[in-house]
């Protein structure tokens, strides 16, 4: 029995493209089992529990060295362009959310104000 068994758990589209891709180049029979869900409800994916790339279950083992392969080239490849690279990354940006969240919901409240005005001047008039 060969059933497809899942590889990796993606947690975009675009990166389980980039995985099945890769395989497939490599000669494996990978599929993206929930493609359709994926790309029709996107937003939808953290549900879903991610992006699921399968393999057949006889290709499994082969197809795991492959991905660890690949992997290990590519990070091998970022530290040989980036030798000098502190890689702890602090984000300092993270006040901006705070204040859009604490204060994006109320920049509407003029907008819906304004028209609430007009509206009902709006009906005075065509009284």
């Amino acid at each position: 029995m060969s059933g497809a068994v899942n590889i990796r758990q993606c947690a975009s589209l675009e990166e389980a493209v980039v995985v099945w891709s890769a395989l497939r180049a490599h000669g494996f029979e990978s599929n993206i089992s929930n493609f359709e869900h994926a790309w029709m409800h996107w937003f939808k994916i953290p549900a879903f529990g991610g992006v699921f790339v399968t393999v057949p279950h006889a290709q499994l083992n082969d197809a795991q060295d492959c991905l660890a392969d690949l992997e290990d080239i590519a990070r091998r490849m970022l530290d040989d362009e980036h030798l000098n690279v502190d890689h702890h990354l602090t984000r300092r940006d993270r006040w901006r959310i705070w204040a859009l969240s604490i204060f994006g919901p109320y920049s509407t409240f003029p907008f819906l104000f304004g028209n609430a005005v007009w509206q009902s001047l709006r009906k005075s008039m065509l009284k």
